[in-house]
């Protein structure tokens, strides 16, 4: 009974992931947003990017520095990790309102920025609600979002092992490189711009850069 249960807890997790995803999808269509959104359960891995940020998931560097953030735990912290009491949460059951089909870009800009509020606020609710973050490692998803709006600011939610990526000196130089390149391309095709391989170069450097100021500190705070 209790493995039919979590089979069934884990499609239901399952249906709202590839809600969100297509949430995603959709906003980013119509608002003409860059979007990214990544979710792992036990490993399982499924995400939506648009093309500017897909490198983030698709780069092979970038694949493993995700693949270390997800790693498993060693054997006696995940026995602290699964001794922990389940938290209650705030559940939600996803709508069949987005049709992906027929979606078209929103012309008007008070109207696209108006349309990007209210479903960039409902997703990133609704990434909490499935993340690791409320519902605890045991039935939570890992949870990583990225989305650049239309005044360019950027906006990030991840769990805490994804902030491993997203808050590195790797990830933040990878996400501001591939974001510089964009706007500076953007109306001009023929700016030079380096290769993703220079790009993620620079990254590895800035974070061995970040590795080496917090080993400074941590000895000379000892």
């Amino acid at each position: 009974k209790t493995l039919t249960m979590e089979a069934t807890y884990k499609e239901s997790l399952k249906r709202k992931l590839e809600h969100l995803l297509k949430k995603a999808f959709v906003l980013g269509v119509e608002c003409g947003v860059e979007i990214l959104l990544m979710f792992s359960i036990d490993g399982d891995v499924q995400s939506y990017a648009t093309e500017v940020l897909d490198p983030l998931i698709s780069d092979n560097e970038c694949r493993k520095m995700i693949a270390v953030c997800l790693k498993p735990y060693p054997k006696e912290i995940q026995q602290q990790v699964d001794s922990q009491p389940e938290p209650t949460f705030e559940d939600f059951e996803p709508s069949d309102d987005e049709d992906v089909d027929n979606v078209e870009f929103i012309s008007d800009p008070q109207q696209r920025q108006a349309n990007f509020n209210k479903k960039f606020m409902q997703m990133q609710g609704q990434c909490k609600k499935v993340s690791v973050q409320d519902r605890g490692p045991k039935k939570g998803a890992e949870v990583m979002m990225i989305i650049v709006a239309p005044n360019k600011k950027v906006f990030t939610f991840s769990t805490p092992r994804m902030e491993l990526f997203t808050k590195s000196g790797f990830g933040q130089t990878m996400i501001k490189a591939i974001l510089d390149i964009h706007f500076k391309t953007k109306g001009n095709p023929n700016a030079a711009t380096p290769k993703i391989s220079e790009i993620v170069e620079q990254a590895h450097g800035a974070q061995c850069q970040h590795d080496h100021k917090h080993d400074h500190n941590h000895t000379h705070n000892h």
